[in-house]
């Protein structure tokens, strides 16, 4: 995700995506692996999450934090601590991340259009025109 989108989420969701020296974290090392297609759906997910950690009245030494965002297989990875949660609490977390993975399937990770999953060297989401793009981008370096 590029700079700007990143530094927006950051500013947005400090608690959650918030640096640790002790314990870095893939996402504090790397950033956001994932293109800048999947901005909302990360946005969507972190103001979920967010809000379920305020009403369970989750104390800000035990406040969640995220570990790692990235693209695997095609699809969005989201990797959080969330050990602060109750068992219920922990499943309504566990179906809001496997709602945005549902989402990204669908999403170009590009620009964020209606997507499909193009399986090939490297799988990704795409819509037609990132493809045919991606496509023609290969064909002129190979």
């Amino acid at each position: 995700m590029n700079k700007e989108k990143t530094s927006k989420l950051v500013k947005e969701f400090p608690r959650l995506l918030r640096k640790s020296a002790a314990h870095p974290s893939v996402l504090q090392l790397w950033g956001i692996e994932a293109g800048d297609g999947w901005y909302e759906i990360i946005h969507q997910l972190l103001t979920e999450i967010e809000a379920k950690a305020i009403t369970a009245g989750i104390s800000k030494r035990k406040w969640p934090r995220v570990l790692q965002i990235k693209e695997k297989f095609g699809i969005l990875s989201f990797y959080i601590d969330i050990s602060a949660f109750n068992a219920a609490d922990l499943e309504l977390v566990g179906k809001m991340i496997s709602a945005a993975t549902g989402k990204s399937t669908k999403t170009c990770e590009d620009c964020g259009a209606p997507g499909t999953l193009y399986r090939g060297g490297w799988w990704s989401v795409k819509c037609p025109e990132c493809e045919a793009a991606l496509r023609k981008k290969e064909m002129e370096h190979a």
